[in-house]
């Protein structure tokens, strides 16, 4: 009788298992990024960066985070969060997102600059794929 309750106790358990991995989304993905950088200019028609840079003033034009997404699935989500670090919660100043037509794609990200120019401080780029962060790239804004 103990070999039974044994046997059904099992039996309960893998497919109580199986319901549950079933259910389950890992969000496995083959996509990943390569060559990201934040940039203070780019080449409007090529999308790679003239001038590298991770330090910017307060009248800086914009951020750039530029880079190539490969090996992704049509239909995979890219995104990034502009965060800015030195406020108590942490700022999300805006995020985008674009959903990838091919398999490689160049990328670029941009954030331009608001009216009163950007607060000094410390910023970072948030980048994503389907929902998951890939890289973190900091950035800083000195005082002029």
């Amino acid at each position: 009788m103990k070999g039974i309750k044994r046997a059904v106790v099992f039996v309960i358990v893998v497919a109580l298992l199986s319901i549950f991995l079933t259910a389950c989304d890992f969000n496995v993905t083959t996509a990943y990024y390569e060559d990201l950088a934040v940039a203070s200019q780019i080449n409007e028609q090529t999308n790679k960066p003239v001038t590298l840079a991770d330090e910017f003033n307060t009248w800086s034009e914009g951020f750039y985070v530029t880079g190539e997404i490969k090996n992704a699935p049509v239909g995979t989500v890219t995104r990034i969060e502009w965060i800015y670090l030195d406020s108590q919660p942490e700022y999300l100043i805006d995020y985008s997102e674009y959903t990838v037509d091919g398999v490689n794609e160049d990328l670029v990200f941009t954030l331009s600059r608001p009216d009163g120019g950007w607060p000094a401080g410390s910023y970072e780029a948030r980048v994503y794929i389907d929902g998951i962060l890939k890289s973190t790239l900091p950035l800083t804004v000195k005082q002029d």
